[in-house]
C-alpha cells in the first residue's frame, strides 16, 4: 500500500482531468514495477534455496558412493569424516565410537588443526558420556571449558 501526493500551494485546482490520468497511470506502473522487483527477489531466495538443496544433496551422494564403494570401516570413517571437514570449513572434526560395556571411547577419525592424528583409546565420559545418556545432539558455541566442567560433574 502506498500513496503519491502533489501539492501546488501557489493556486488552487492547480490540476485536472490530465494531470490526474497521468498521476494514475504512474502510480500503476510504480506498483507493476513494485511487485516485479518483488517477485524477483522472491524467484532468487528461492534460487539460491534450491542452490543450496542441490549442493547437499550432491554432497550426500558423493559420501553414498564413497561408502558403496568401501567394504572397510576405517575407509567409511575417513571419508566421512573428510566429507563433513570439508561441508563444515572446520579444522577439528573426530567421530568417536562408544563402548560402554568396557567403558571406553574410541576415535576412529580425529583431524586437529587440520592434521590427522590417531590418540589412544579414553575412558568414556566428559562429552562422550553428556551425549550418549542424554541421546541429545550437541553444539557447543561457546564456553567449551564451562561446558566441559559441566560434564565432568556428570
Amino acid at each position: 500500500m502506498g500513496a503519491i501526493g502533489v501539492e501546488n500551494y501557489e493556486r488552487e485546482n492547480a490540476y485536472g482531468e490530465s494531470e490526474l490520468r497521468l498521476l494514475t497511470t504512474i502510480a500503476a506502473s510504480l506498483g507493476t514495477a513494485l511487485e516485479n522487483a518483488r517477485l524477483f527477489d522472491e524467484t532468487q531466495r528461492l534460487l539460491k534455496e534450491t542452490e543450496q538443496r542441490a549442493a547437499e544433496l550432491a554432497i550426500i551422494n558423493s559420501v553414498q558412493e564413497g561408502l558403496a564403494s568401501k567394504l572397510d570401516m576405517q575407509a567409511i570413517y575417513e571419508l566421512i569424516g573428510e566429507k563433513l571437514s570439508e561441508v563444515l570449513h572446520t579444522h577439528d572434526i573426530d567421530i568417536r565410537l562408544f563402548d560402554i560395556p568396557n567403558n571406553r571411547v574410541f576415535f576412529p577419525y580425529v583431524k586437529d588443526n587440520g592434521k590427522r592424528i590417531t590418540p589412544e583409546p579414553g575412558a568414556f565420559g566428559g562429552m562422550s558420556k553428556y551425549v550418549y545418556e542424554t541421546k541429545q545432539m550437541l553444539v557447543v558455541n561457546e564456553d567449551l571449558s564451562g561446558f566441559m566442567r559441566k560434564c565432568l560433574k556428570t
